[in-house]
């Protein structure tokens, strides 16, 4: 998972951020 596309953070857990990409998980 590359953090550097445009998505909103929902959730962060640790080292793993939970992000909407509009539908794409």
């Amino acid at each position: 998972m590359c953090l550097a596309v445009p998505a909103k953070i929902k959730e962060i857990k640790g080292h793993t951020a939970t992000v909407d990409f509009g539908g794409t998980q």
